[in-house]
């Protein structure tokens, strides 16, 4: 073999060199970092109870069954503003609820219990909280809460009294509960005292 002919095989080698890693590789490093992000997404895609919109919602209602307390608040239509109804009928902070509605919508859970389908023992029979949302088609979604669960800060609790049994995380839950305690009562606003406002 020759100089020349050995010269044209080495720059034909060094040319499929350069193409596999200046094109071949990047796309095989894209795919790979497309397979990544599918997995991550897949992982950490939230675990949806229900998924509604705001403008489905006409009600919500927060039990506490053990303690016989109930703050709830509707509209009689999407288009309608919002009023208390309980503990005592007032009308409403119409952002305060919205702020309230908007993740109700999309409450999740963290755990999916499906090795038991025998619901005794876990406190959703007899919950010790409800939280119920109404639609303007007159379904009712409604999640039982019973125990506390062993891992996570988390409680049992069902949807509408039937299984599967999850878990829900407890300060999602708390996020709601404080409403029995501070009902969205649209708080009147303080009118300023002429007498005090008057020049000397």
């Amino acid at each position: 073999m020759n100089k020349k002919t050995t010269y044209v095989l080495l720059g034909a080698l060094a040319l499929l060199v350069i193409y596999v890693v200046a094109v071949q590789q990047p796309a095989a490093n894209v795919a790979a970092t497309q397979t990544v992000v599918a997995q991550s997404a897949s992982v950490t895609a939230p675990k949806m109870l229900w998924s509604l919109t705001v403008d489905q919602v006409v009600g919500v209602t927060i039990a506490d069954v053990a303690g016989g307390r109930t703050t709830a608040f509707s509209r009689t239509s999407p288009t309608e503003a919002w009023a208390v109804t309980a503990p005592e009928p007032g009308p409403a902070d119409q952002l305060l609820v919205a702020n309230q509605v908007a993740p109700l919508g999309g409450l999740t859970y963290v755990t999916e219990i499906t090795s038991t389908t025998d619901l005794n023992g876990f406190g959703v029979l007899t919950p010790t909280y409800q939280i119920s949302v109404t639609l303007a088609n007159g379904t009712t979604h409604r999640l039982d809460v019973g125990s506390p669960a062993p891992l996570n800060n988390t409680l049992y609790a069902v949807v509408n009294g039937q299984a599967p049994l999850f878990t829900v995380s407890s300060t999602t839950v708390q996020g709601f509960l404080y409403l029995l305690d501070a009902p969205p009562y649209l708080q009147p606003t303080a009118t300023p005292d002429p007498a005090a406002t008057a020049a000397p």
